[in-house]
């Protein structure tokens, strides 16, 4: 991921405008990703990072690296520890 966006607030647009480009909805993107639009939409606004599994299937249906995308969101929830809670609460229910 790192070749395609530099930080957290370039993945924001670059998610969009990758959606965009594939004639894609947010509930379309959701569906293909099995995810909710919300997630689609909460990430495309910066209100919260995709989990690593869910950047790895963002990843498969945008046609991006997967691995490579993975790894970037590892780092990023990192960065911002405010978002692990979320991914954390997620995986125990």
């Amino acid at each position: 991921m790192s070749r395609y966006v530099s930080s957290f607030q370039h993945f924001q647009t670059f998610l969009s405008a990758r959606r965009r480009h594939l004639g894609l909805s947010p509930a379309g993107l959701a569906v293909r990703c099995d995810m909710t639009p919300d997630a689609i939409e909460h990430i495309e606004q910066g209100q919260s990072l995709p989990s690593p599994s869910q950047a790895y299937q963002l990843a498969l249906v945008l046609g991006l690296d997967p691995v490579d995308l993975g790894r970037w969101a590892v780092t990023e929830l990192l960065r911002h520890p405010e978002f692990l809670l979320e991914h954390v609460s997620e995986a125990t229910a």
